[in-house]
C-alpha cells in the first residue's frame, strides 16, 4: 500500500464490515480533510483511529468557537494591556 500512495496524501478509515464501508470512507475523509488543513500532520497513510480526539473535536468546531468567545469575552473587553496581565504565562 505504501508505493501506491507515495506522494500523495492519503486516510485509512476504521477497519468495518463490508456493509459499514461507507461509513468508514467518510472517516478517511473527514482526515484526510484534516491532513489537508494542516491539522494532522502526516508522512505516510493516516489512520483516522490514531486520531480520534482531533476528529471528534474539529466535528464540534463551530460550537467549540462558540464557546471559547462567549467565554472568553470578559477577558477580550479588557485593553491589550491588561489581558497580557491576567493570561498565564507557560
Amino acid at each position: 500500500m505504501m508505493s501506491l500512495v507515495r506522494g500523495f496524501a492519503a486516510a485509512v478509515g476504521p477497519t468495518v464490515t463490508p456493509t459499514r464501508g461507507g461509513m468508514s470512507l467518510r472517516w478517511a475523509r473527514r482526515t484526510l480533510a484534516l491532513v489537508d488543513r494542516g491539522i494532522i500532520t502526516a508522512l505516510g497513510p493516516v489512520r483516522a483511529l490514531d486520531h480520534l480526539t482531533t476528529l471528534v473535536t474539529a466535528m464540534s468546531e463551530d460550537l467549540l468557537l462558540a464557546a471559547v468567545h462567549e467565554r472568553l469575552r470578559p477577558l477580550m473587553e479588557q485593553p491589550p494591556q491588561r489581558r497580557s496581565q491576567l493570561v498565564p504565562r507557560r
